[in-house]
């Protein structure tokens, strides 16, 4: 059973070279089951051709951002599948109080992303904002 949440929608990146979008959700639980973010960006392109990629914080901190899959002390949390307007999340045990961001690039913008920056780190959350003018 998927546990459903509507999110409001994120802050939309800098103007650029490339056409991103990006989703700050708080303080989400991430059920073993699976739960399902509200994502308005993926669209059917992005899930054709594009690239959706998520990064998790504990709220309230000024922590780190941490991609996904992550697995650290035998919890591992992952982004399972995403399609048009969600992305799901799983995790080996329920995990409560934790932030998203969550970033979509068309395909256009990733062929473009990969001709202006060659070596960008998408695992790397401040170098992915840094390339696509995203908030941190």
């Amino acid at each position: 059973m998927l546990q459903a949440l509507q999110v409001p929608q994120g802050h939309r990146g800098r103007a650029g070279d490339a056409i991103v979008s990006s989703y700050l959700l708080t303080g989400i639980t991430v059920a073993v089951t699976g739960t399902t973010l509200s994502v308005p960006a993926i669209d059917q392109s992005v899930v054709d051709e594009g690239l959706v990629i998520v990064y998790f914080s504990n709220t309230g901190t000024t922590g780190p951002w941490y991609s996904l899959p992550f697995t650290n002390g035998g919890v591992t949390i992952s982004m399972v599948s995403f399609g048009v307007g969600a992305v799901t999340l799983t995790s080996t045990t329920q995990q409560t109080g934790l932030d998203f961001r969550v970033v979509v690039i068309p395909g256009t913008s990733v062929t473009k992303l990969n001709v202006t920056n060659p070596n960008l780190n998408f695992r790397n959350f401040t170098a992915v904002a840094n390339a696509l003018h995203l908030s941190k």
